[in-house]
């Protein structure tokens, strides 16, 4: 698949009737492989392939078996990989699964995770308002904003044209370590413990409703008041 060579009949036919013997390999053989694959610009071959050999279901229990297109020039792994997921239509629990048996890195499984259920939560309610897309850009996370609209690009999805407004949203705070003050201002004010982490979601918000609330002197205002 990585080098776009077609799987001649007989040979697929032995793949097939021999898929079972691909549980002796180890997963963290598997994965590289599949790695491979799902960064190659031969990607699609590899999904057909994959699905048409029996491999699929030996290699992917918790995820469904279907010829998927996978679009542009992104190759990045965790992009490729949350992309496959989401066109197999794989929740969240079945990811983790999956890459827990893969044996993938912590780190991977982690953005991968988070590209998908970003994608899902964008899905779910398409942010309208100015405050609505702050509020998602804010759970995105900017460091991971540009691989978001790489996931939207690869999957073929029309919002993929909201990259330009989205990455705009960088500009303003999205983040609690943005805003103008922090636990140790709250902490002088009256603030303790469980208190302060709420009151800094809180300030957040209020600053995701307006930008220009992020100033250390209407923060602490905003926040007396929540006293």
């Amino acid at each position: 698949a990585k080098l776009g060579f077609s799987i001649e009949q007989d040979t697929m036919n032995a793949i097939k009737t021999n898929a079972y013997l691909i549980r002796r390999v180890s997963k963290e053989r598997i994965f590289t492989e599949f790695a491979k694959a799902v960064t190659s610009k031969y990607r699609n071959n590899a999904f057909h392939s994959l699905s048409s050999s029996g491999l699929w279901e030996e290699i992917f229990s918790c995820v469904q078996n279907k010829i998927i297109t996978m679009y542009g020039s992104c190759f990045d792994i965790s992009c490729s990989l949350a992309s496959f997921f989401i066109l197999t239509n794989t929740a969240h629990n079945e990811i983790n699964t999956t890459m827990l048996d893969l044996k993938t890195s912590n780190a991977l499984r982690r953005d991968v995770l988070h590209l998908s259920d970003s994608y899902n939560l964008f899905l779910n309610k398409i942010p309208e308002s100015d405050y609505e897309k702050r509020c998602f850009a804010s759970f995105v996370q900017k460091q991971y904003l540009n691989a978001f609209f790489d996931v939207l690009l690869t999957i073929g999805s029309p919002y993929y044209s909201l990259k330009q407004e989205y990455g705009k949203l960088t500009d303003y705070p999205l983040s609690i370590k943005e805003l103008a003050i922090n636990g140790n201002d709250l902490s002088a004010i009256g603030y303790s413990g469980e208190k302060i982490k709420e009151m800094l979601n809180q300030a957040l918000d209020n600053v995701l409703k307006n930008p220009d609330n992020n100033t250390k002197e209407k923060l602490i205002c905003f926040a007396k008041k929540q006293l």
